[in-house]
């Protein structure tokens, strides 16, 4: 019985008060609590494969621009112009996040209108994304907190970044844009792959999407 997750004192009294269907019940929560925990640390070796992945992405991606399509997620961002909105911080959206944190995704959103501005960090708004599968799973939906992005044709690339987002960061992804006449069509998405430290630097790798016509 110790191999299937019940404690010793559990198992002393199987032996000494259980009932045949007692014990049925038993072991039926102990399936349940051992469902739940597989879920949990597939969520986290699935983080953890995301983590190892980053690098290999950059090596790919950086410098380089592909036409793809953005991800279908719901996003929702938790300030806006360095203003931290608490109340938003108090949604359900917020609560799975702090619950199924690594279900969840670290992005910034740069609004098309300040997709130009030299202001340093591009007044971005930082949030999380899910996945709509994911979100689905979750029962999460789109509201007046959270909106929803459908996937919409996009350039697509990865770069690193120390410090906040600037113009300067994401330029070599205008200059593509304009040499192949396309336009910017909506707000940027960055998703944050990962986070590096290096001897006391920081920098942040990001997969970012711009939608273009």
């Amino acid at each position: 019985l110790q191999n299937v997750g019940f404690s010793l004192s559990e198992i002393a009294n199987i032996i000494a008060n259980g009932s045949p269907d007692e014990f049925d019940e038993l072991l039926e929560e102990k399936a349940k609590e051992l469902e739940q925990k597989l879920l949990r640390y597939s969520r986290v070796l699935d983080q953890m494969h995301r983590l190892q992945a980053a690098k290999y992405l950059l090596e790919y991606y950086e410098g380089d621009f592909y036409i793809r399509d953005s991800p279908h997620v719901l996003v929702c961002c938790y300030a806006n112009t360095g203003e931290l909105d608490r109340r938003i911080l108090e949604c359900t959206f917020y609560q799975h996040v702090i619950e199924y944190h690594n279900m969840f995704r670290r992005c910034i959103v740069v609004p098309q209108a300040n997709a130009f501005s030299d202001v340093f960090g591009m007044d971005a708004a930082p949030g999380y994304s899910i996945e709509i599968e994911k979100a689905q799973e979750l029962g999460l939906k789109a509201d007046d907190a959270v909106s929803e992005w459908k996937p919409h044709r996009s350039v697509y690339t990865v770069i690193q970044v120390e410090d906040k987002l600037r113009r300067e960061d994401l330029q070599p992804a205008y200059d593509w844009i304009s040499a192949h006449n396309f336009t910017l069509a909506g707000d940027i998405l960055a998703w944050v792959l990962k986070i590096v430290f290096d001897h006391g630097k920081v920098s942040r790798l990001y997969a970012v999407w711009l939608p273009v016509d």
